[in-house]
């Protein structure tokens, strides 16, 4: 398995004066050295991708040094811009990869540098398919991420998302993810959680932030006033911390009936957990909680009928029309 250390750095509306061309390279080595200017100052870069796609095939992309002190870049992915890497690598002494609106998809490709940061501001998706990313991920800025993990991808360090980010984050089974990873400021987790092994992961959700989405966690901890969407089911291994007014969003119930909502079984630190401390919402949901046998259940009475479920579904097309329209202006 490779071993990917990577560093992202993305900004938002930042205009760039020099611009590289979008390139096909099947081997060799690429340094490109550029200088561009933009309103953090300037930067020093090997590639740049703007608007356009790139692909490298058992290539090297290294940078090294900096311009009036400022860190290397090595690459810069920005404006709908794709960059795909197979079988190659980027090296830089400082940051390897900034990108802002754009997709990376890496297929056994080596990324190091010193700092292993992943900075997220703007809309982004990485996939990884056989590749380690090892180092810190931070959202911010109304950042919308998506990061898929895949045949035997290892994502380890801490994750934060905050700033009303949203962070999607799946994973098959067989990758690993051993990340630390914190929600906080009104900000968002989704995701499948359905890692090989995620016996080092931990979920910190704040209060008035959200996570929707299934799987396994090692830590669980919900501040009061915290947010959940049910998806099918959260496990908690080893420890788990619920505080109060958590409240829960039942809205993707079809079916009435009894649900498993947490399962902590074997985990230490829920003795005390009661149903008293959740609160059911969802137009047209009703229904009790319960706890048994380290397990949080809630029994639905009633679930949103078939129009609102229609309803629902205009409304969430609206609003995603509507941001569309606002990001682009």
């Amino acid at each position: 398995m490779k071993t990917l250390t990577l560093i992202l750095t993305i900004t938002c509306a930042t205009t760039l004066n020099t611009f590289a061309e979008s390139k096909t390279v099947t081997s060799g080595t690429v340094v490109e050295s550029g200088t561009s200017y933009d309103s953090e100052g300037f930067i020093n870069y090997a590639l740049m991708v703007n608007g356009s796609t790139a692909g490298y095939v058992g290539t090297d992309i290294t940078l090294s040094g900096t311009y009036n002190e400022t860190p290397a870049t090595a690459a810069i992915i920005r404006n709908g811009a794709l960059l795909s890497l197979t079988d190659s690598s980027i090296t830089s002494d400082s940051i390897g990869v900034s990108l802002s609106h754009a997709t990376m998809t890496l297929v056994n490709t080596n990324l190091s540098a010193p700092s292993a940061l992943l900075s997220i501001a703007d809309n982004i998706q990485v996939d990884l398919n056989n590749n380690n990313l090892t180092g810190s991920i931070t959202l911010s800025s109304t950042t919308n991420a998506i990061v898929t993990a895949s045949n035997g991808s290892v994502i380890t360090g801490n994750i934060t998302v905050y700033g009303i980010s949203s962070l999607t984050l799946n994973g098959d089974s067989d990758s690993v993810i051993t990340s630390a990873i914190t929600v906080s400021n009104t900000s968002a987790l989704y995701g499948v959680l359905n890692f090989k092994d995620t016996s080092d992961l931990s979920l910190d959700i704040g209060a008035g932030s959200l996570f929707g989405g299934s799987g396994t966690v090692n830590n669980l901890t919900l501040a009061t006033g915290a947010l959940l969407a049910y998806t099918d089911g959260l496990t908690v291994t080893d420890t788990i911390t619920i505080g109060d007014n958590i409240t829960i969003d039942f809205s993707s119930l079809t079916e009435t009936g009894n649900y498993t909502v947490l399962d902590w079984t074997g985990a230490t630190g829920g003795e005390s957990i009661s149903g008293t401390q959740f609160t059911a919402t969802g137009d047209g949901v009703a229904g009790t909680f319960s706890v048994a046998n380290n397990q949080l259940y809630f029994n639905a009475t009633a679930v949103p009928e078939p129009s609102t479920w229609f309803l629902l579904g205009i409304g969430l097309g609206v609003l995603a029309l509507t941001r569309r329209h606002r990001q682009r202006r």
